[in-house]
Protein backbone atom coordinates (compact mmCIF):
# COMPACT_ATOMS: atom_id res chain seq x y z
CA UNK A 1 0.00 0.00 0.00
CA UNK A 2 1.42 3.30 -1.31
CA UNK A 3 2.15 5.90 1.76
CA UNK A 4 -0.10 8.67 2.11
CA UNK A 5 2.43 11.77 1.68
CA UNK A 6 2.80 14.43 4.47
CA UNK A 7 1.62 17.16 2.41
CA UNK A 8 -1.71 15.89 2.46
CA UNK A 9 -4.48 15.30 5.45
CA UNK A 10 -4.27 12.54 6.81
CA UNK A 11 -2.07 10.59 10.08
CA UNK A 12 0.76 10.65 10.73
CA UNK A 13 2.77 7.52 11.46
CA UNK A 14 6.35 6.68 12.72
CA UNK A 15 7.33 6.37 9.18
CA UNK A 16 6.78 10.08 8.28
CA UNK A 17 6.57 12.04 11.23
CA UNK A 18 10.80 13.63 11.35
CA UNK A 19 10.02 13.99 7.64
CA UNK A 20 6.90 15.73 7.98
CA UNK A 21 8.23 18.32 10.59
CA UNK A 22 11.46 18.52 7.75
CA UNK A 23 9.06 19.30 5.13
CA UNK A 24 7.53 21.76 7.37
CA UNK A 25 10.44 23.84 8.25
CA UNK A 26 11.48 23.75 4.58
CA UNK A 27 8.01 25.03 3.57
CA UNK A 28 8.36 28.00 6.24
CA UNK A 29 12.21 28.63 4.90
CA UNK A 30 10.61 29.00 1.37
CA UNK A 31 8.00 31.60 3.02
CA UNK A 32 10.81 33.78 4.55
CA UNK A 33 12.36 34.13 1.08
CA UNK A 34 8.97 34.88 -0.43
CA UNK A 35 8.48 37.36 2.13
CA UNK A 36 11.92 38.84 2.16
CA UNK A 37 11.56 39.65 -1.60
CA UNK A 38 8.17 41.01 -1.99
CA UNK A 39 7.97 43.15 1.29
CA UNK A 40 11.37 44.44 0.11
CA UNK A 41 9.91 45.80 -2.74
CA UNK A 42 6.98 46.66 -1.50
CA UNK A 43 8.92 48.70 1.00
CA UNK A 44 10.69 50.54 -1.73
CA UNK A 45 7.14 51.46 -3.31
CA UNK A 46 5.80 52.63 0.24
CA UNK A 47 2.98 50.13 -0.07
CA UNK A 48 3.83 48.12 3.42
CA UNK A 49 5.53 49.47 6.52
CA UNK A 50 9.25 48.57 7.21
CA UNK A 51 8.26 46.86 10.67
CA UNK A 52 6.52 44.00 7.99
CA UNK A 53 10.09 43.02 6.93
CA UNK A 54 10.48 41.69 10.78
CA UNK A 55 8.02 38.55 8.93
CA UNK A 56 10.30 37.10 7.16
CA UNK A 57 12.70 36.76 9.71
CA UNK A 58 10.26 35.36 11.97
CA UNK A 59 8.60 32.76 9.35
CA UNK A 60 12.99 31.45 8.72
CA UNK A 61 13.92 31.33 12.56
CA UNK A 62 10.13 29.83 13.10
CA UNK A 63 11.30 26.69 10.31
CA UNK A 64 14.21 26.11 12.32
CA UNK A 65 12.91 26.28 15.77
CA UNK A 66 10.44 23.91 14.46
CA UNK A 67 12.72 21.48 13.08
CA UNK A 68 14.89 21.24 16.16
CA UNK A 69 12.67 21.77 18.86
CA UNK A 70 9.70 20.33 17.87
CA UNK A 71 8.05 22.19 19.67
CA UNK A 72 3.89 21.86 19.79
CA UNK A 73 3.73 25.62 21.18
CA UNK A 74 5.63 26.79 18.46
CA UNK A 75 3.71 24.81 15.26
CA UNK A 76 0.29 26.38 17.33
CA UNK A 77 1.90 29.75 16.70
CA UNK A 78 3.24 29.48 13.55
CA UNK A 79 -0.51 28.57 12.30
CA UNK A 80 -1.85 31.37 14.19
CA UNK A 81 0.74 33.63 12.81
CA UNK A 82 -0.43 32.11 9.04
CA UNK A 83 -4.15 32.60 10.07
CA UNK A 84 -2.84 36.49 10.37
CA UNK A 85 -0.79 36.46 7.38
CA UNK A 86 -4.24 35.61 5.47
CA UNK A 87 -6.32 38.44 7.10
CA UNK A 88 -4.06 40.33 6.31
CA UNK A 89 -4.00 39.73 3.16
CA UNK A 90 -7.84 39.40 2.86
CA UNK A 91 -8.01 43.12 3.91
CA UNK A 92 -5.43 43.79 1.64
CA UNK A 93 -7.42 42.67 -1.11
CA UNK A 94 -10.58 44.20 -0.14
CA UNK A 95 -8.39 47.70 0.14
CA UNK A 96 -8.97 48.06 3.85
CA UNK A 97 -4.81 47.62 4.38
CA UNK A 98 -1.54 47.56 2.80
CA UNK A 99 0.24 44.31 1.73
CA UNK A 100 0.38 41.80 -0.45
CA UNK A 101 -2.88 40.51 -1.82
CA UNK A 102 -2.23 36.83 -3.01
CA UNK A 103 -5.07 34.97 -1.06
CA UNK A 104 -3.64 31.90 -2.85
CA UNK A 105 -0.10 32.14 -1.58
CA UNK A 106 -1.83 33.07 1.56
CA UNK A 107 -4.11 30.03 2.08
CA UNK A 108 -1.15 27.34 1.04
CA UNK A 109 1.00 29.31 3.90
CA UNK A 110 -2.29 28.11 6.28
CA UNK A 111 -2.21 24.53 5.20
CA UNK A 112 1.42 24.77 6.20
CA UNK A 113 0.96 26.19 9.43
CA UNK A 114 -1.83 23.34 9.82
CA UNK A 115 0.89 20.77 9.03
CA UNK A 116 3.21 21.35 11.77
CA UNK A 117 0.65 20.63 14.22
CA UNK A 118 -0.25 16.81 13.69
CA UNK A 119 3.32 16.78 13.26
CA UNK A 120 4.57 17.97 16.32
CA UNK A 121 2.07 16.76 18.50
CA UNK A 122 2.66 13.06 17.03
CA UNK A 123 6.17 13.41 17.91
CA UNK A 124 5.81 14.70 21.29
CA UNK A 125 3.18 12.40 22.36
CA UNK A 126 4.76 9.22 20.81
CA UNK A 127 7.92 10.32 23.29
CA UNK A 128 5.83 10.56 26.06
CA UNK A 129 6.50 13.94 26.54
CA UNK A 130 5.05 15.83 29.77
CA UNK A 131 4.87 19.57 29.78
CA UNK A 132 6.96 21.27 32.47
CA UNK A 133 4.42 24.12 33.38
CA UNK A 134 6.67 26.35 35.96
CA UNK A 135 9.75 26.81 33.00
CA UNK A 136 6.41 27.69 30.34
CA UNK A 137 4.98 29.97 32.93
CA UNK A 138 8.26 31.64 33.81
CA UNK A 139 10.09 31.35 30.08
CA UNK A 140 6.66 33.21 28.82
CA UNK A 141 7.04 35.79 31.56
CA UNK A 142 10.69 36.57 31.30
CA UNK A 143 10.19 36.96 27.23
CA UNK A 144 7.21 39.27 27.55
CA UNK A 145 9.46 41.14 30.26
CA UNK A 146 12.23 41.34 27.82
CA UNK A 147 10.15 42.58 24.90
CA UNK A 148 8.31 44.99 27.17
CA UNK A 149 11.86 46.94 28.44
CA UNK A 150 13.61 46.46 24.77
CA UNK A 151 10.47 48.37 23.40
CA UNK A 152 10.45 50.81 25.88
CA UNK A 153 14.15 51.42 25.85
CA UNK A 154 14.14 51.89 22.12
CA UNK A 155 11.46 54.54 22.70
CA UNK A 156 13.82 56.50 25.08
CA UNK A 157 16.68 56.34 22.82
CA UNK A 158 14.84 57.40 19.96
CA UNK A 159 13.09 60.42 21.87
CA UNK A 160 16.48 61.79 22.80
CA UNK A 161 18.19 61.48 19.39
CA UNK A 162 15.06 63.49 18.43
CA UNK A 163 15.33 65.72 21.39
CA UNK A 164 19.82 66.10 20.79
CA UNK A 165 18.41 67.44 16.82
CA UNK A 166 18.95 64.16 15.34
CA UNK A 167 15.70 62.51 14.39
CA UNK A 168 15.53 58.86 12.83
CA UNK A 169 13.38 58.79 9.87
CA UNK A 170 9.97 57.65 10.59
CA UNK A 171 10.55 54.33 8.54
CA UNK A 172 13.41 53.36 10.23
CA UNK A 173 11.44 54.12 13.72
CA UNK A 174 8.78 51.29 12.93
CA UNK A 175 11.54 48.69 11.50
CA UNK A 176 13.29 49.48 15.03
CA UNK A 177 10.16 49.02 17.22
CA UNK A 178 9.12 45.60 15.30
CA UNK A 179 12.54 44.38 16.00
CA UNK A 180 13.04 45.18 19.49
CA UNK A 181 9.29 43.67 19.81
CA UNK A 182 10.24 40.08 18.10
CA UNK A 183 13.58 39.47 18.59
CA UNK A 184 14.58 39.67 21.90
CA UNK A 185 11.64 37.96 23.44
CA UNK A 186 12.66 34.99 20.97
CA UNK A 187 15.77 35.03 21.45
CA UNK A 188 15.46 34.63 25.19
CA UNK A 189 12.58 32.20 24.79
CA UNK A 190 15.21 30.09 22.70
CA UNK A 191 18.52 30.57 25.20
CA UNK A 192 16.14 29.67 28.19
CA UNK A 193 14.22 26.76 26.82
CA UNK A 194 18.06 25.06 26.06
CA UNK A 195 18.48 25.35 29.64
CA UNK A 196 14.99 24.59 30.80
CA UNK A 197 12.78 22.33 28.27
CA UNK A 198 9.38 23.04 28.00
CA UNK A 199 8.46 19.34 27.90
CA UNK A 200 10.05 15.97 29.45
CA UNK A 201 10.31 12.77 28.04
CA UNK A 202 9.52 9.84 30.03
CA UNK A 203 12.61 7.36 30.12
CA UNK A 204 10.20 4.47 29.98
CA UNK A 205 8.80 5.63 26.70
CA UNK A 206 9.52 3.01 24.11
CA UNK A 207 9.35 4.63 21.08
CA UNK A 208 13.22 5.44 19.78
CA UNK A 209 14.05 8.89 20.43
CA UNK A 210 15.14 9.56 16.84
CA UNK A 211 16.30 13.27 15.91
CA UNK A 212 15.71 15.53 12.80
Amino acid sequence: MAKKSVWAFGPVTDENVEQAIKYVAAGWYAVAAIQGVLLTILAFAGQVSPGDLVDPFAAALGGWFLSTRKSRALAVALFLYSLAILAVTVAARLGMSQGGTNIFLAIAVVYLGWLGIPATWFWQRRRCAEIRWLPVILIFLAAAIVGLVCIVSAGVVLNLLEGAGKPVPQPVQEFIYAAAMFFPPVFTMALSTMKWPFTEPDASCPWPRRTV
